[in-house]
């Protein structure tokens, strides 16, 4: 498989997983998924802008999900302690990123947890730029493997 064939696999399986947990289901066919092959092959800045769109939408889903909704309602409003949710959302942050085809201890997705939950006290899109960062290795490796 290449490493194209196995992006669109992991973008459409983990698109997928994601919108699961909201109760919605993609159903692509396997002809959807090799046409949307074909097309990012065939096309170098469409594969770059539809990498980089999804890693925009997940990024910011997860932030706010994992650090800012948790951060503002469970530390800022129920006073509950800053750490000990910190510690809690980045084990769940972890398991679902290890969900997703993952193998092993998802130690490192723990600690980018950590990180950007200390981060979030600085704000929202504070938290946002620094996970960015840390996806960005993967867009040009991406980039510059096609």
């Amino acid at each position: 498989m290449t490493l194209l064939g196995f992006t669109v696999f992991v973008i459409v399986y983990v698109l997928e997983g994601k919108l699961k947990l909201f109760g919605l289901r993609l159903n692509l066919s396997e002809t959807d998924i090799n046409n949307l092959h074909l097309a990012l092959n065939e096309n170098r800045w469409l594969f770059i802008g539809v990498v980089t769109l999804y890693m925009l939408l997940v990024n910011t889903i997860e932030e706010l999900i994992y650090r800012y909704i948790p951060y503002k309602i469970i530390v800022l409003k129920l006073r509950k302690p800053y750490w000990m949710c910190g510690i809690l959302t980045s084990m769940v942050f972890a398991f679902v990123h290890n969900l997703f085809g993952l193998t092993g201890l998802p130690i490192p997705q723990f600690l980018l947890g950590l990180v950007l939950w200390w981060v979030i006290k600085r704000g929202y899109l504070s938290a946002l730029t620094v996970h960015l960062s840390y996806n960005l290795p993967i867009i040009l490796t991406l980039f510059l493997s096609k």
